[in-house]
């Protein structure tokens, strides 16, 4: 840890100032508000449904006031931006949705004001950017359930954009408080007082952070990380994470957002973006080392998404679907990544004589082609949402037609097993009764079971009605639907 003693005095107020750097960060933030609000749109006018989890934490918020003293002892960031969230949206879908899109709007123009600290202008908008259009991290852009994690995800990014301002002590809860809501983002908030600010910043510190200060918000941090160690209601089961899988989920299958396509289609997209990332390597390690340069920025997506791989030694990652919500802080390294190769193949193509034309047209053809790859990407994973709450509504439905007497009352199981749409879930066993109870009322004590597995599909009382998905949906589903789509 440095002492940045050489950093101007705080009343440097004029050109460092944060109120006039923002100022000019405006038409910026604008274009990403555009980018993220066309494709809140694009989801938000198929007709936006609770998917999963929103169905029991809307319901216990809704009849009990707030979230379980459990989660306020375990996640106490969690329990408060969890009711938050439910309380505002309530049984309303849509505003649910419109909460989690401001999030993810205040943590994308965070993720830019940070990088611009340390990089050009246009190069921190070009990398908020295709964080925006990347499809491998749509899960926290989508999904109410994980607000908690969106709200962690911004206070880890205003924490480290607060200590490269030197606001040392603003950082302590910004950064504790993410480590209470979602667990995440510990090591980036762990690292932040070691690095930041640094000399490295392209804008320096306006006021210095001294070894103590420092002291004091890895302090914080690291007992925000023991509360939620010892406080977790998660068993602790260390795995060894796949890194075919992670960089798939970054790279191939996570970018076209289904594992339906040929695998060697994804492997290829996965094998093309190794292949840049080597090239830049070998480029960076002969001495391509500029702040700007694209070896360098291939280096610190690499490095992020190392950081963000810890989360796979205690979950199972996966490619796609509900899981990419894992990858919400490595996405950022992976956007870096794709900058810097582009940045590096664009500076190639200028050495190309005589060739510069062709070597240019290709930049723009490789460019056009990922952005496509991505907006296919974005069509499947809205998509899959959108049905995978379809499916919920329609089992809800099929209950109000088919129950006799009091739907609210009836016993309903809908299988075989629970339906994947892409590896996105609409209801599960534990959400059925939540979904009763917000659709009929807390009085009529009916069940509604969504087996996980094949032998849980079996009436366990006399007065339940088995029920297969073929008549609950319009559409019968394909066999693929009964299998989680990670292969």
């Amino acid at each position: 840890m440095s002492d940045d003693r050489s950093a101007p005095p705080d009343d440097a107020e004029a050109p460092g100032s944060l109120a006039r750097r923002l100022e000019r960060t405006g038409p910026a933030i604008g274009a990403l508000a555009a980018l993220v609000l066309a494709r809140a749109a694009w989801y938000a006018v198929q007709g936006v449904d609770f998917v999963l989890d929103d169905w029991s934490l809307a319901g216990y918020r809704h009849f009990n006031g707030a979230m379980t003293d459990v989660m306020l002892e375990s996640r106490p960031g969690t329990w408060a931006s969890l009711t938050a969230l439910y309380a505002v949206a309530d049984t309303h879908p849509l505003v649910l949705f419109g909460l989690v899109t401001a999030l993810y709007l205040a943590a994308t123009a965070l993720l830019f004001l940070l990088a611009r600290r340390f990089l050009d202008p246009l190069t921190a908008l070009a990398v908020a950017a295709v964080w925006v259009v990347l499809p491998n991290h749509n899960t926290i852009a989508l999904w109410g359930a994980i607000g908690n994690g969106l709200t962690a995800l911004v206070l880890a990014l205003a924490g480290g954009l607060a200590l490269t301002y030197g606001r040392w002590l603003l950082a302590v809860a910004l950064l504790a408080g993410s480590v209470l809501s979602y667990e995440l983002f510990t090591p980036f908030c762990l690292l932040a007082p070691l690095v930041l600010p640094g000399p490295w910043q392209r804008d320096p510190s306006p006021r210095p952070v001294r070894v103590w200060q420092r002291g004091v918000v890895l302090a914080s941090c690291l007992a925000a990380a023991a509360w939620s160690a010892t406080h977790s209601i998660y068993p602790l089961e260390l795995r060894v994470p796949d890194p075919v899988v992670y960089w798939s989920g970054h790279f191939g299958t996570g970018l076209v957002a289904t594992a339906a396509p040929p695998a060697v289609a994804r492997l290829a997209l996965a094998g093309l973006a190794a292949l840049g990332v080597v090239v830049a390597l070998v480029a960076w390690l002969r001495g391509d080392r500029d702040r700007e340069s694209g070896p360098t920025l291939v280096v610190a997506g690499l490095a992020v998404m190392a950081v963000g791989a810890w989360i796979g030694l205690t979950l199972p990652l996966g490619s796609h679907g509900q899981n990419d919500r894992l990858f919400a802080a490595s996405s950022m390294g992976s956007a870096l990544i794709v900058v810097g190769i582009v940045r590096y193949a664009w500076r190639a193509s200028d050495a190309s004589l005589p060739s510069h034309r062709v070597a240019r047209g290709a930049v723009y053809a490789g460019v056009t082609a990922f952005v496509a790859v991505c907006l296919v990407g974005q069509h499947i994973s809205l998509g899959s949402w959108i049905q995978a709450g379809d499916d919920a509504v329609a089992a809800v439905a099929y209950v109000r037609e088919h129950a006799e007497g009091d739907p609210g009352a009836s016993h309903f199981v809908i299988g075989p097993t629970r339906i994947y749409r892409n590896a996105v879930s609409g209801i599960q066993d534990g959400d059925g009764k939540w979904a009763l109870r917000l659709s009929f009322g807390d009085e009529g004590g009916g069940t509604l079971r969504i087996p996980d597995t094949p032998d849980g599909f079996v009436a366990r009382t006399d007065d339940e009605v088995l029920v297969e998905w073929s008549e609950v949906l319009p559409t019968p589903p394909p066999a693929s639907a009964y299998d989680t789509g990670e292969g």
